[in-house]
């Protein structure tokens, strides 16, 4: 006698039964109830399915220092003091690092910039910087990333290696 040879849909559906349709929901519902359990466990509003699978931008160490300055400076955001807080982070006056870091944020849309009154007569008016949401969920990547606002590995004697964009 000639042994059939069965196919596959027929060894599952001989040896593997199909459960009933309320088991698998119940069973969907349950494992989605896990899920949703973990989820909010973490903060999963930056987080995206597309790219590097976040929803924010990526900072340089620089970028970071000088957004963070901006960010606790709020509406008192001029060059010049985020300058002096970011001086206070590193130990040196990096006023060119500073000043093209705010370029490329506001390029990016992380910082908004706004002009002020001039305090004189001739004089430019002074421009205060502002953080975007954008700039807001940059940050809270950065923080989740562990970004640190001073790194062992600055070295107090390098000139700015940094060139403007154009």
């Amino acid at each position: 006698m000639k042994r059939r040879k069965m196919k596959m849909d027929e060894i599952l559906k001989r040896y593997w039964p199909k459960p009933p349709k309320e088991e698998v929901e119940a069973a969907a519902a349950s494992v989605w109830k896990r899920i949703e359990a973990e989820l909010d466990k973490h903060d999963t509003s930056l987080r995206s399915l597309y790219g590097d699978g976040w929803s924010a931008a990526p900072l340089e160490q620089r970028e970071f220092q000088v957004l963070t300055a901006v960010s606790l400076l709020g509406d008192r955001g001029t060059l010049k003091s985020i300058t002096a807080m970011v001086h206070k982070w590193t130990g040196r006056e990096l006023v060119g690092h500073v000043y093209l870091a705010l370029g490329r944020l506001a390029e990016r849309g992380l910082v908004t910039v706004h002009s002020g009154p001039s305090r004189s007569y001739g004089e430019e008016p002074q421009r205060r910087f502002e953080v975007t949401e954008d700039g807001d969920r940059a940050l809270r990547r950065a923080k989740i990333e562990g970004k640190e606002l001073v790194t062992a590995r600055e070295s107090l004697d390098s000139e700015c290696t940094e060139t403007p964009r154009s």
